[in-house]
């Protein structure tokens, strides 16, 4: 379930950026992107499913790279409006297209992976043996990290 190496993070922040740019950014249009969920929520039951599914699937990666509580519960309700809003007929609709909901979480999950030092190491390990004192230096010595999450058991 659980990231378990960095190729996993990585994948995490590819399938989570692909999907942002599917739902909000197939075409950019300045700061404005129309993507799928602005297209299909004009189609009944067909906007709703892809948009509770795609935020579903951004969520499952924010807690298999190990989201914190805070942040995931901010995606969380960022999701939750955006499903909300398109579910309101006509202005919902519309509003859903400027509303980029899968794209604001999206981001939150890659800010997070992005400020965060994993070590292919178990942290019982690292503690144990000193190593930790090691890598919370190495997180500290690269601009923008802010916590250290052990990849092992």
């Amino acid at each position: 379930m659980f990231v378990k190496s960095h190729e996993d993070v990585n994948r995490v922040y590819e399938q989570v950026g692909t999907i942002k740019r599917l739902s909000d950014r197939v075409v950019g249009l300045g700061p404005f992107g129309i993507g799928l969920d602005g297209i299909l929520t004009w189609i009944p039951g067909a906007g709703l499913i892809y948009s509770i599914g795609a935020s579903i699937i951004i969520l499952l990666h924010g807690i298999r790279a190990r989201m914190d509580l805070p942040t995931f519960l901010m995606a969380v309700g960022v999701l939750f409006v955006d499903n909300g809003v398109s579910s309101v007929p006509v202005v919902g609709q519309a509003a859903d297209l400027f509303f980029q909901g899968h794209l604001y979480a999206a981001k939150l999950v890659q800010n997070y992976i992005d400020k965060t030092h994993y070590v292919a190491a178990s942290k019982r390990e690292a503690h144990a043996s000193g190593a930790h004192a090691d890598h919370v230096a190495a997180m500290k010595a690269v601009k923008g990290k802010k916590r250290v999450i052990y990849l092992h058991p």
